[in-house]
């Protein structure tokens, strides 16, 4: 009876254990985040959060869903400077902003903007404004600022390959507004010299 007793105590100890290593967790994950899934996934936390800055990293890491889910809670605008985008999540994502009547503006880099499985053509049918930067400079940017407030940066292109397969980071800067202003001013800059894409809306 004794040793049930203890078994009891290690196991009740053993769920308690578990439980406080999980709120101690809370505080590094993104704040108006929970434990559901997007884009198809499973959330990860990040890899650490201080100071406003999360920071993400690829393979199998979380990026793509923390864009997906970040994009989703934009309310006025999504800015995107793209050197691949290949990966329909991030692109339905950002058709649904549309839809609810965000202002989603997106820069691509002339050579990869007409790769095989470039989205460009789906995201310009869905009403959203692409704009290809000119050769012979590369457009070589991995940026989506959100409502010019939250910026989202790194190595990580919007494609599959950088989610699943190749080591990348992403970093989340929030409460940082000298920097997003920054980024905003840059973002008009490379709009200015880029060209419209423009196609047929089926």
């Amino acid at each position: 009876m004794k040793g049930k007793r203890i078994k009891r105590c290690r196991a009740t100890r053993c769920a308690a254990g578990v439980v406080a290593a999980a709120v101690i967790l809370l505080p590094f994950t993104l704040r108006g985040e929970d434990s559901r899934f997007a884009g198809g996934r499973q959330q990860v936390p990040p890899a650490v959060a201080e100071d406003g800055i999360a920071v993400y990293f690829s393979p199998e890491g979380g990026a793509a869903a923390a864009i997906i889910r970040l994009v989703g809670k934009a309310r006025r605008s999504v800015r995107v400077q793209a050197f691949m985008f290949t990966d329909d999540r991030i692109r339905d994502a950002l058709i649904d902003a549309r839809r609810r009547g965000v202002l989603v503006e997106l820069i691509m880099d002339a050579k990869n903007s007409v790769i095989k499985g470039s989205e460009r053509r789906a995201l310009r049918r869905a009403g959203i404004t692409v704009y290809i930067h000119p050769e012979p400079v590369s457009m070589h940017s991995k940026v989506i600022l959100i409502d010019d407030a939250l910026l989202i940066t790194g190595s990580f292109n919007l494609t599959w390959s950088a989610d699943r397969k190749n080591v990348e980071n992403l970093m989340i800067l929030r409460d940082k507004p000298g920097i997003a202003k920054a980024y905003l001013e840059q973002f008009k800059k490379l709009k200015a010299k880029s060209k419209r894409y423009a196609t047929q809306r089926k």
